[in-house]
């Protein structure tokens, strides 16, 4: 079965799922959408080491008139509220706090008045720094020859990691998107501070990816962007040792109460990676509940610090028939307690 045919079959089901029962199933449980970006260019967006992470501006405008017309998009703190509905639930957070929230996203926001909630990494707000990811990527995709190729093939040596030479091929191809996102995969596997300074020696390029705090405040004055923390490093909290991630978490929260108006006391995790000692620091701390990046649907018996979430490609955001699919799928997810999960995903 070719993936055309596989990718039809998903569409009719998932779509079929809304316009019926799941109209009921869902007035219930509550859907929360995970994002990341939303850029200018919808063939950069295609691009498969940037397509889990990024929406073009068209299409983000396209989705959200699809998502109206079956479902009421909320603030975030009412969908987790669960309470049962006349029209369904649905609620949008991006993850990190990216400039181009502002830029693309936040405009098409506001023509269609919906609310969206931004989890920002507070060490890369007003830094001049970029995401190690989108370094990465960056640096690879468009100026190959500058990394040097020999030391950073040394660097991965010694952490049993090996590069493959056509990542620094000039011509720009599906099969070399393919490659950097792979490999921007393997590294995730690297102690934390470990791979920090790996991107820094050998892809930082000074160009900041992230929004500054007086964007923050513009965005909160607007009354339709909430904000709660992702991690202050961005570090997977649970590759670190527990005093460090008690810091990490202590410093994004210290920034967010003094940087925003009223955050949120909703955590986001960073990767998706959580455990029970990271939910009682967060306990401890105040906060509520927290999201990860395990699939599902919002229902009044999950651990209120492990929340299902709903990723949301280009792919499945320019047929979101495919996204309907990611939603049917997440309500056959059964709704006893949720597990704190080790799950892999990007950024």
């Amino acid at each position: 079965m070719t993936m055309a045919i596989k990718d039809l079959i998903k569409k009719t089901a998932g779509l079929a799922y809304l316009n019926t029962i799941g109209k009921a199933h869902l007035r219930r449980h509550p859907v929360i959408l995970m994002m990341h970006r939303v850029i200018d260019s919808k063939e950069q967006a295609r691009l498969p080491h940037n397509n889990p992470l990024c929406i073009d501006k068209n299409t983000f405008a396209d989705l959200l008139t699809f998502l109206k017309k079956y479902f009421e998009i909320v603030d975030l703190v009412s969908a987790i509220d669960s309470t049962p509905s006349m029209k369904p639930k649905l609620a949008l957070t991006f993850d990190d706090g990216w400039k181009d929230n502002l830029v693309h996203a936040f405009p098409i926001l506001k023509q269609h008045k919906v609310p969206a909630t931004i989890f920002l990494s507070t060490n890369y707000i007003g830094n001049n720094r970029g995401f190690w990811w989108q370094s990465i990527a960056g640096r690879l995709w468009e100026d190959p020859q500058s990394i040097d190729q020999t030391a950073l093939q040394k660097a991965l040596q010694h952490y049993s990691l090996t590069l493959n030479p056509a990542l620094f091929d000039r011509h720009k191809s599906t099969d070399k998107s393919f490659l950097i996102l792979a490999f921007i995969h393997s590294l995730k596997d690297l102690e934390p501070q470990t791979l920090q300074l790996l991107a820094e020696s050998y892809f930082y390029d000074n160009k900041p990816d992230a929004m500054d705090w007086s964007d923050i405040r513009y965005l909160e004055e607007s009354g339709l962007i909430k904000f709660g923390p992702h991690g202050h490093q961005h570090f997977i909290l649970t590759q670190l040792d527990q005093s460090a991630c008690a810091e990490d978490l202590q410093k994004s929260d210290a920034l967010m109460t003094e940087k925003c108006t009223m955050p949120l006391k909703l955590y986001c995790y960073p990767n998706g990676n959580n455990n029970s000692y990271i939910h009682s620091l967060l306990n401890e701390l105040g906060y509520s509940h927290a999201l990860s990046t395990q699939p599902g649907l919002i229902n009044d018996r999950q651990n209120n610090f492990c929340l299902p979430r709903i990723d949301v490609s280009q792919k499945a955001a320019e047929q979101p028939g495919l996204l309907a699919w990611r939603i049917l799928q997440g309500s056959r997810i059964g709704v006893t307690r949720v597990k704190p999960q080790q799950l892999r995903s990007l950024p």
